[in-house]
């Protein structure tokens, strides 16, 4: 985590990144979490992949002058009604995040419904070539 907000009973917020990096691509996800109890939910993730085989060039070498980094970005948000699933007869709704065993933001990305339609980028990054 990046960063941990517990203001519990009420609010839990966090920015949380996962890293990949392989000999042939390297991959991040950034995700933002924040849960008001009682009221709302939301994720906001951002992930980016890299192919070290994939760039593109002008020059004609054969070789990418620049890495493209892919990035997807998505933002859902909802009501807790929307978030918290009917819990059993007796349970607290407020109590019935435990249930979810930490994984609220998981459980969020799935039940959430987007907010806004994800978008898709290509980021150009120069390669540094190393000297003759």
């Amino acid at each position: 985590d990046l960063w941990l907000d517990n203001l519990d009973p009420h609010s839990l917020s966090f920015l949380r990144v996962s890293v990949l990096v392989a000999d042939t691509c390297w991959a991040a996800q950034l995700r933002c979490f924040v849960r008001v109890n009682g009221v709302m939910a939301r994720v906001v993730d951002t992930t980016l992949a890299c192919r070290f085989d994939e760039g593109r060039t002008d020059d004609g070498d054969g070789v990418g002058d620049v890495w493209v980094v892919h990035r997807e970005r998505s933002w859902r948000e909802g009501s807790w009604a929307q978030l918290m699933r009917p819990s059993p007869v007796g349970v607290d709704p407020l109590r019935s995040l435990a249930d979810l065993g930490g994984y609220e933001d998981r459980a969020a990305r799935r039940r959430l419904p987007p907010a806004a339609p994800a978008r898709y980028d290509e980021l150009m990054l120069p390669r540094r070539r190393s000297a003759p």
